[in-house]
Parts: C-alpha cells; sequence; structure tokens
C-alpha cells in the first residue's frame, strides 16, 4: 500500500539566521558514482539538540538514484530501510513513505519521551544507476519535544556526485519541494474537509407538563426474617505455614514472572507474552491486576516512570505508553501501537514490580492480565489469557472448608394500599436543530475511545486523509502528533482537549 502522510507539516528548510541546534546531512560516497554503487546518507544533530520525541525528516535527491526496499517479499514497505540512531528516542513508531517517481524519502518517528544530541537521527542508503545525476541531498526537518511544541533545527545538506564525476560539496541546500520562512518556522495548513455525516433535526420549542398527583397509600405488613445457617467445620492443613489456594491459569496472553518465589523486598519482572499461533497483533492494551499487600511499583526515575516499561520483541518498534496512576491500588495499564502486524509469539512488553516488605509471608497470590488486541486494520484480535502464580515463604499447606447448611427463612406477609395517580398532560415538543460532530479520538465512530481508534488515526495519517476525530490537537491536520496523543489518552484514561 502506497503510504502518503503529512508529517507534522511541510518541511522545514533553514539557511539563516544559524541556530544553535544543528543537523547535519552526509554521505560515505569518495568518487563519481558507477552503476550499482551503494551510498550511505546520514543525518547528525549536535549536543545543543535535546528532549526531541518527533522526527519528520522529508529528503530528495537527483534522478538516477533508488533505495532499494528491505524486504523484497513487499516492495512497498520502507520502514527498515532508515535505521534509527541514539537520537531517537528508544521506543519510537517508525513510518516511511519512499516515492520512487519523485525522488523523494520521507520518514516519522514519534515517541512519549524525549531523546537528546549529540549522536545520529539515522542512515539509509541510496544505490546509483549507470545515469545517476550528482546535485543535492535536500532535507525538510521538522522536530518537537514530547508537549508538541516545535524545536527549531537549522540542516546543512551534502551532495551527491553523479556518474558524471560532479566534484563533491556540501554545505546549506534548498528545498524546493516545500516553502518555509527561516527562523521561527511558520507552517500554514491547507483547507480540511471532514466528511463525518452530520444529522439535522427541526427546531426545538417547549415541552410543558401539567401536575402530577400522586395520592398512593402503601400499607405494609411486617416481615419477619428467622435465618439460621449452620457452617461446618473448617480444617486448616499446614507445613509451615497455610496459604490461600490460588490456581495457575494458562491462556494465549499470560503472564510470566523471572521469579516464583521472591523473598520480602525482592524485585520480579514481570512479562505478558502471547503464543507463536496469535500473530498479526499491530495494537494492545493490557491491564495488569495484582495484589497491592504484595506488590509494589517502585518506579526507577518517579519523574518518567515509562523508562521501566519495555516493549519486547513482539512488537518490534512499537510506541508504549504505561498508566501507574493505579499502581499504589494494583493495576497498571500499558498501551502499544505500531504499524505492522506481529509475525511471532513471545513477549509483548515487560515491567518490575517489587515485594512489598510487609507483605504477609506465607501467602500465595496471582498477577492477571486483560488484553486488547488488534490488527492493523483495527479489527480486533481474540485470544485467551491467563495468569501468574506467585508464592511469598514456604505454602505447603492448604485450607478444607467444611460443609456449610443454610437454615430456613421465612417473611412476614406484606399488604400494599392503593396507589391513584394524578393527570398528567404534557404540552407539545418539537425538535431543534441537532448537528452530529464526531468525538475527539473517536476515529471509527462506535462511541468509545479505545487501541483501534489509535490505529484508525494511523490508517487516516497514512492516507493522507482528514478526520476531525483523528486532529485530536484541533491543529487542522493528522500527523504523529496526533497519534502519541491518543495513545496516551488511551493508556492513561483521559480525556482529550
Amino acid at each position: 500500500m502506497k503510504r502518503l502522510f503529512g508529517l507534522m507539516a511541510a518541511g522545514m528548510l533553514i539557511s539563516a539566521p544559524v541556530f544553535a541546534q544543528t543537523a547535519t546531512v552526509s554521505t560515505d560516497q569518495t568518487a563519481a558514482a558507477s552503476a550499482g554503487q551503494a551510498v550511505k546518507v546520514c543525518v547528525d544533530v549536535d549536543a545543543a539538540v535535546q528532549g526531541v520525541a518527533g522526527w519528520s525528516l522529508d529528503f530528495t535527491f537527483p534522478a538516477g538514484w533508488s533505495i532499494t526496499p528491505p524486504d523484497a517479499t513487499d516492495p512497498t514497505t520502507f520502514d527498515e530501510a532508515f535505521a534509527p540512531g541514539k537520537a531517537v528516542a528508544a521506543g519510537s513508531l517508525e513510518s516511511a513513505n519512499y516515492q520512487a517517481d519523485q525522488n523523494r524519502f520521507r520518514i516519522g518517528f514519534v515517541a512519549t519521551k524525549g531523546a537528546n544530541g549529540p549522536g545520529q537521527v539515522g542512515c539509509f542508503t541510496l544505490v546509483a544507476s549507470a545515469t545517476a545525476q550528482g546535485g543535492p541531498i535536500n532535507l525538510a526537518l521538522e522536530a518537537n519535544d514530547k508537549a508538541s511544541a516545535p524545536i527549531n533545527i537549522a540542516v546543512t545538506g551534502a551532495t551527491l556526485q553523479g556518474a558524471g564525476g560532479t566534484t563533491t560539496t556540501t554545505g546549506p541546500t534548498t528545498d524546493t519541494s516545500a516553502t518555509t520562512t527561516a527562523g521561527p518556522t511558520t507552517t500554514t495548513a491547507g483547507p480540511t474537509t471532514d466528511t463525518t455525516a452530520t444529522t439535522t433535526a427541526g427546531p426545538t420549542t417547549t415541552t410543558t407538563t401539567g401536575p402530577t398527583t400522586d395520592t398512593s397509600a402503601t400499607t405494609t405488613g411486617p416481615t419477619t426474617t428467622t435465618p439460621t445457617t449452620t457452617t461446618g467445620p473448617t480444617t486448616t492443613t499446614t507445613g509451615t505455614g497455610g496459604c490461600p489456594d490460588v490456581a495457575a491459569q494458562t491462556g494465549q496472553v499470560s503472564v510470566v514472572v523471572d521469579n516464583a518465589n521472591p523473598a520480602p523486598g525482592a524485585k520480579v519482572n514481570v512479562s505478558i507474552n502471547v503464543d507463536a499461533a496469535v500473530v498479526g497483533i499491530a495494537g494492545a492494551a493490557l491491564t495488569i491486576n495484582y495484589d497491592p499487600a504484595v506488590f509494589t511499583f517502585v518506579p526507577t526515575d518517579a519523574t518518567d516512570p515509562s523508562g521501566d516499561f519495555t516493549a519486547g520483541d513482539v512488537l518490534s518498534g512499537a510506541l508504549l505508553e504505561p498508566n501507574v496512576n493505579n499502581a499504589g491500588t494494583g493495576k497498571i495499564v500499558i498501551g502499544l501501537v505500531t504499524t505492522k502486524g506481529s509475525t511471532k509469539g513471545g513477549t509483548i512488553a515487560s515491567f518490575p514490580l517489587v515485594v512489598a516488605a510487609g507483605a504477609a509471608n506465607p501467602t500465595r497470590t496471582a498477577i492477571t492480565v486483560a488484553a486488547e488486541l488488534n490488527d492493523k486494520s483495527s479489527a480486533p484480535i481474540a485470544a485467551t489469557v491467563g495468569n501468574a502464580v506467585v508464592t511469598i515463604g514456604n505454602c505447603t499447606g492448604g485450607t478444607t472448608a467444611g460443609p456449610t447448611t443454610a437454615g430456613p427463612t421465612t417473611a412476614g406477609p406484606t399488604t400494599a394500599g392503593p396507589t391513584t395517580a394524578g393527570p398528567t398532560t404534557a404540552g407539545p415538543t418539537t425538535a431543534g436543530p441537532t448537528t452530529g460532530t464526531p468525538a475527539k479520538g473517536d476515529v471509527d465512530g462506535n462511541g468509545t475511545v479505545d487501541i483501534a481508534d489509535v490505529h484508525a488515526a494511523i490508517g487516516v495519517l497514512f492516507a493522507n486523509g482528514t478526520s476531525a476525530s483523528a486532529d485530536v490537537n484541533g491543529d487542522g491536520k493528522v500527523d504523529l502528533v496526533d497519534i502519541r496523543l491518543l495513545l496516551i489518552s488511551v493508556a492513561k484514561g483521559t480525556p482529550l482537549g
């Protein structure tokens, strides 16, 4: 599928004045181009570039050069053609679009946390044909922080040598694919048309209701309850201590711990794994529950707990957003979304818990998961779930309850008195105009904002489409900023706007 998207506005070309933050395009080319020659193109930023959570890179290059699809079985996908460097935040969602007929390559990254320079934004490879032309590699670049504020970065370009032996020079380049004023960037978005249906009803006027008189009298006879309950004997057999009887459960999505018998104060790494039979996952909302009297979540960095959560190998390159607001009550939510479906089983995400110092000893408890999964077209994927059982101390005993017999219960008579309702007169009602406006974030229009809407918004983005519900920040366009904000809203359960 041809992916077209306007990543966070048109490109930003900077020539003067020079900003403190700079990005430099470079190549490893040392001689004139020859047929089949591969030239590595990289972008590096200096130490002044800080806190970048979103990148938009729009390259144009001379005719006669091309990019080879990373996956020969899917020649339309180029996400893996650009290898990100340390200046791209770990766990960033990546999307790429190569337009061979325009000699244009666009890459976007978005994350929920920022990355700092100095370092490489990333590299890709151009391959020369026998008629490869020399000329500049133009880069229109845009960056923003995790609060969606723009970060102005000056660009220094590079030049390719053609098959005719064009001399290589490096310096500022001019990008004719977009017009942007140097210095503070001003972006003007074109008109956006929302094709959401509008429903209009007639005008609304008045409703008049006549008086209602309730002359009911209710008389209730006495009620007598004489419950008798007899409980059989309870026998507890223990070794060094009795523990609750908690059964382990297996499922296609399961909780796995690296230590099923930890001591108080110990760290337990919790992984959410998926069976190899469940594939095509491109988005997941995982709700993990545990006993807060036994486990606590202790972030490494109290200001940014997301650093303790890691996306596994199942959703490679997924954008991940955790919600630890209810960690103290035994609930953590993890949202993940990527642009391609999973092809294997393994770990979806992992994070640590700590056994509370005051946890009962011995005891036995379960860590459970509820999983909402969908594919890259937002369709749900069904999967069973399983739990992990953790034992603190030595739980060798069990608990057996004796039989319980309930005694008889007798209710006294009840007599209801007569009820008489007074007259009710309703005045005329005329419906006024109603305009159907889609709820912000409810991209698929099903009345709820969930992980499926994140994928639906990505679909709008890749189609270069418009949608008022997907434009969650209300700036008149759908871009990777909206995707990030929508995922955060779904994971944290916070309203948009």
